[in-house]
C-alpha cells in the first residue's frame, strides 16, 4: 500500500513538475495568435509552490527526486525571479537629478458604492499629497466636469498638489448632461509639451502617454496603460446554486464561463501590448511605463516589456508584492517599468490601507 501510494504521490509530482515548465514556456506565447497557453502561464505562482511542496516531502523520502525539481527550477529560474523578488540591484546613487512617479488603479474612487470603501478619494488624495509625486498616474479615474463641483477631480489634485499640468483622455461620458467623465489621467509636476493615446479597438480599456520635459531640458515619455480587463465578478465564483430544468450544473458551466473569458482577454490584451510594444520602440525619448496590465509577471505582456524596460519592482521590491485587492489574491499585475538608462533608487508599495482595489506604487529613479 505504501509502494503504491509513493507511485501516485510520484506521478503526480511528475506531472507538476511538466506542468511548472510549460507554465513558464507558455508566457512567450502571443496570445493574440494561440490564447490557450495563457492559461498555464497565469498559475506560474500555485504551480511553483506545489511542487516545492512536493520537492520538500521527496527530500525526505528519495533524495534523488529532489534533482528533477532543481533541473526544471533551471530552466524556469527567469520566470522565478521575476515572481519572487530579492532586492538585488538598488541604485545607491546620489543625484539632484531625481523623479518620484505613483500610479494606481483608483476604481473611479468607488463612486457607485462597489466596494465597502469610504471616502476613498479624500484618502487617495491625501497619500498623494504626502508621497508629493512628480508625476502621477491614474486608471481607471473618475471627475466631474462641472466646474468648483466637490467631484471636479481634476481640479481638486491640480489645487491641493503640485501636479499643476494633467492629460485627462475621457473615455466615457455619463450622467444626464455627460458631465461624469471617466478615463484615464497623467499628472505631472512639471511641463506638458506633447499628449496623444493609442486607439484600441472594441475595448474600454486605454493606453495614453506624455512628454514631459524634466528640470535641465530632459524630455521622457510616460506611458499610462490600462491593458484588457478580464471582467469576472462575484458571481462567478459562488459555485452555491443549482441550475434549474435540464440546465448543467453551475459548478460545470461557470468554470467555462470564467475560461472563455480569461482566453478573450489574453487575446485582445497580447494585441495590446504589440501595439504598445512598438509605440515603446519608436519613441524618441526614454520611457516609463505605468499602469494596470492585468497580468502577471509570467506572462506574454510582462516578457514583451521587459525585452525593452526593467521593472522597478524587482530593484527594491521583496517577495510576490501582490497589488490586487480583489477576488483573487497573491496578484501582481500593476507595475512600474523604467528605460534602462535610468536606475532605480527606491520603490514602495502603499498597502497599509485599502483606498481601492489595487495598490498604489511609487518608485524614484534617477534620470
Amino acid at each position: 500500500m505504501k509502494n503504491f501510494l509513493d507511485k501516485i504521490s510520484f506521478n503526480i509530482y511528475l506531472l507538476c513538475l511538466i506542468l511548472w515548465l510549460f507554465s513558464y514556456w507558455s508566457s512567450y506565447i502571443d496570445a493574440s495568435v494561440f490564447s490557450f497557453p495563457a492559461l498555464l502561464s497565469i498559475n506560474f505562482l500555485p504551480i511553483s509552490i506545489v511542487c516545492c511542496l512536493f520537492a520538500l516531502y521527496w527530500a525526505f523520502r528519495t533524495r534523488w527526486y529532489v534533482f528533477l525539481f532543481f533541473l526544471v527550477m533551471f530552466f524556469v529560474k527567469d520566470g522565478i525571479v521575476q515572481t519572487f523578488a530579492f532586492r538585488t540591484s538598488l541604485s545607491d546613487k546620489y543625484t539632484e537629478k531625481r523623479l518620484k512617479i505613483m500610479t494606481q488603479n483608483v476604481e473611479v474612487f468607488n463612486v457607485y458604492d462597489w466596494q465597502t470603501i469610504k471616502n476613498a478619494r479624500d484618502k487617495i488624495l491625501k497619500s498623494v499629497m504626502d508621497e508629493a509625486p512628480d508625476v502621477l498616474f491614474f486608471q481607471e479615474f473618475y471627475s466631474h466636469n462641472k466646474v468648483g463641483a466637490d467631484r471636479n477631480n481634476v481640479e481638486q489634485f491640480k489645487r491641493l498638489t503640485s501636479l499643476k499640468n494633467h492629460y485627462f483622455n475621457v473615455r466615457i461620458k455619463a450622467g444626464n448632461y455627460k458631465d461624469r467623465h471617466f478615463g484615464m489621467t497623467i499628472f505631472s509636476k512639471y511641463p506638458i509639451i506633447n499628449k496623444g493615446e493609442i486607439p484600441l479597438e472594441n475595448t474600454r480599456n486605454q493606453i495614453i502617454f506624455a512628454d514631459i520635459e524634466l528640470p535641465q531640458g530632459t524630455i521622457v515619455r510616460v506611458f499610462n496603460a490600462h491593458l484588457q480587463s478580464i471582467y469576472l465578478s462575484h458571481d462567478e465564483f459562488d459555485f452555491s446554486y443549482e441550475e434549474s430544468g435540464d440546465a448543467p450544473p453551475a459548478w460545470f458551466t461557470k468554470p467555462l464561463g470564467i475560461m472563455r473569458k480569461l482566453k478573450r482577454a489574453f487575446a485582445k490584451r497580447a494585441l495590446q501590448t504589440n501595439q504598445l510594444t512598438k509605440a515603446i520602440e519608436n519613441s524618441p525619448y526614454p520611457v516609463i511605463l505605468c499602469g494596470d496590465f492585468n497580468d502577471t509577471p509570467v506572462s506574454y505582456t510582462y516578457n514583451e516589456f521587459k525585452k525593452h524596460l526593467n521593472d522597478a519592482y524587482l530593484c527594491d521590491g521583496f517577495g510576490i508584492g501582490a497589488t490586487y485587492a480583489g477576488i483573487i489574491p497573491f496578484l501582481r499585475i500593476d507595475y512600474i517599468f523604467t528605460d534602462p538608462q535610468f536606475e532605480v533608487l527606491s520603490f514602495k508599495q502603499l498597502n497599509n490601507e485599502r483606498t481601492a482595489d489595487h495598490y498604489a506604487l511609487i518608485c524614484e529613479i534617477a534620470y
